[in-house]
């Protein structure tokens, strides 16, 4: 189940909809207001699978996306219209204001994020 963790190890395993990842606790805190800054900050219980991996029940299809821009800012070019807008949607909801600026465009920019991050693990 859900627990807080206060002590989080320097190398984190991930487990996003199934599929694992690893990253570094410090690029989980890259951006303090984004929903994996406050999820891995302490101040709220996370989900922890068997093998001790963090739970996200989100799909993991661009989840690399998301740790590559927490990690030096890189953006995915070249993706379909379809792949942008699902990449939105996930960027939406891990609250990556600036990400979802450059990924949007201008258009899309303007319009606002819904805010996202509202997930079971904020409970």
């Amino acid at each position: 189940g859900s627990r807080v963790v206060a002590d989080f190890p320097k190398i984190v395993h991930l487990n996003v909809g199934g599929r694992r990842f690893m990253s570094t606790i410090a690029t989980l805190r890259a951006d303090a207001n984004s929903m994996l800054g406050r999820m891995f900050s302490g101040e709220h219980p996370v989900l922890v699978d068997a093998d001790g991996s963090f739970v996200i029940d989100r799909d993991g299809r661009h989840f690399h996306h998301i740790l590559n821009y927490l990690r030096d800012y890189s953006v995915p070019i070249g993706l379909s219209r379809v792949d942008r807008i699902e990449l939105l949607k996930e960027i939406d909801f891990y609250g990556l204001r600036s990400m979802y600026q450059v990924v949007g465009g201008p258009t899309v920019a303007a319009a606002a994020m819904s805010g996202g991050g509202g997930g079971p693990w904020l409970q």
